[in-house]
């Protein structure tokens, strides 16, 4: 597996970051995509920050850098759009706070989410 870091859309990890986001939303497979995330930051919710997004796709890990006063709009995009598209199914472990932080401060609104931690809860 390969783990590629994302600061910004123009480098060659942004670039196969983009491509990737974009097989996955525009695929016309039977079987639905699925992609496995986690977000990291700092008191992570609408009042902390969302710092980095780990995505990983079948093959490849991709660090998503949404630190800093002005994330690239490109990648912020990219991962909106995988992120709301209800295509794809986006497995975490519990979300809420994910959730929370992600809308707030990014205007992003997860679709088609299984979360793990329902299914611990019940074990």
């Amino acid at each position: 597996m390969t783990v590629r870091l994302v600061d910004e859309a123009e480098s060659e990890d942004g670039k196969l970051f983009v491509a990737a986001v974009d097989e996955a939303c525009l695929s016309e497979d039977a079987e639905p995509k699925q992609v496995a995330f986690d977000c990291e930051g700092v008191n992570l919710s609408r009042l902390g920050s969302v710092e980095l997004i780990s995505i990983c796709f079948s093959k490849e890990t991709y660090l998503v850098d949404m630190g800093g006063e002005d994330p690239d709009a490109e990648i912020v995009k990219a991962v909106k759009t995988l992120l709301e598209d209800a295509k794809v199914v986006k497995i975490i472990h519990d979300c809420r706070m994910d959730c929370d932080a992600l809308f707030h401060l990014h205007g992003i609104s997860l679709k088609n989410v299984h979360d793990t931690s329902v299914y611990h809860a019940e074990i």
